[in-house]
């Protein structure tokens, strides 16, 4: 179980990273949205058109405190992001999502997004 003040920490780091990159879309049918699982968020990016595409999933453990990283795999599963160690900071995930040197998680067809 998510400890209710790092879920609601961690959601406003969200929906500042959404709202943030929202404003600088190109498209403005574009959004970025995320959604709770338990202790699971995944960061979600719709279209208007298709249904929405997952571009990043977090996942904390209650055992270490820690969060992790994973980046969404063609076959539909998730596969650990081990570029970025899980880390107690999950302003840092952030913004290696933000970065994506490895293009890992934006759309290839994504191209409003700078």
């Amino acid at each position: 179980m998510l400890p209710e003040l790092i879920e609601r920490r961690v959601e406003g780091q969200l929906d500042e990273f959404c709202a943030r990159h929202s404003g600088r879309l190109a498209c403005p049918q574009v959004d970025l949205h995320y959604v709770w699982e338990g202790a699971v968020a995944t960061l979600l990016f719709r279209d208007g058109c298709n249904a929405p595409q997952p571009v990043a999933r977090f996942r904390y453990s209650t055992d270490l405190g820690q969060w992790a990283l994973f980046s969404p795999e063609l076959s539909g599963g998730w596969r650990l992001c081990l570029e970025v160690p899980p880390t107690l900071n999950f302003e840092r995930l952030l913004f290696y999502l933000n970065e994506d040197p490895l293009n890992l998680f934006w759309p290839s067809s994504f191209t409003c997004f700078s």
